[in-house]
């Protein structure tokens, strides 16, 4: 099957609020996740964005699945993600990569990066399901890691299901070895789209200080991929 991450359209008050306690617990802190068990459902790999925050830095996605045959134009101001889904950048993010065929875009303002992509995926697959996963794969190819288990994301809408993770922990890159911190929130709505929403913070750049931007591109992807 396929993995990938979907957005909701959400109030956005309510789910920074979430994201900090869930993140960071009542007395805050660094985002310190826990690697959870691979799905056992069929899949193929999640996507592995490269982390550097440089805008001329690419990603290269694993998945490869089939191309859009959606027609769907992105709302003003919307960057295609790919499968009829978009993502609307928030004031000083711009679009620094993308992979048509793998309906994955990559944005970044130039302090850290948000790596969206579109899936279908088949199956009793849950938004957490396909966080576990995710995080195991990138965790893998890290040191040091300090991890947070997924938890289940209540967007008030039936037809998604939606997880989200973090971790940190120090990754090797073309650049060298860079401390980094995921947020990353898995949406699958009920017909197997699934959308995912990666942020990519470096050592140097907080969570907070990107957290209302992310919250902001999330939820128009959520919104996009409820209309898809």
């Amino acid at each position: 099957m396929i993995i990938g991450i979907v957005v909701a359209g959400l109030a956005v008050v309510a789910l920074a609020g979430w994201l900090l306690m869930t993140l960071f617990g009542p007395s805050g802190g660094d985002p310190t996740p826990s690697v959870s068990p691979t799905v056992s459902t069929q899949q193929s790999t999640p996507p592995s964005p490269q982390p550097s925050p440089d805008p001329s830095t690419s990603t290269d996605p694993s998945p490869d699945p089939s191309p859009s045959t959606s027609t769907n134009t992105p709302p003003g101001g919307g960057i295609e993600v790919g499968m009829g889904v978009s993502v609307t950048p928030a004031n000083g993010w711009q679009q620094t990569s993308r992979e048509e065929m793998k309906n994955f875009t990559q944005l970044s303002n130039g302090k850290a990066l948000l790596a969206t992509q579109a899936f279908r995926v088949e199956g009793q697959v849950s938004g957490t399901d396909v966080v576990a996963s995710y995080m195991k794969q990138i965790t893998a190819n890290m040191t040091g890691v300090s991890t947070k288990t997924p938890s289940v994301m209540d967007v008030k809408n039936s037809r998604l299901s939606v997880g989200i993770g973090s971790w940190s922990g120090t990754r090797a890159t073309s650049q060298g070895s860079v401390k980094l911190s995921y947020v990353t929130i898995m949406s699958v709505r009920d017909d197997g789209l699934t959308v995912m929403s990666t942020l990519i913070v470096p050592s140097g750049t907080t969570v907070a200080s990107v957290q209302e931007d992310y919250l902001e591109m999330t939820n128009s992807l959520l919104n996009s991929q409820l209309k898809a």
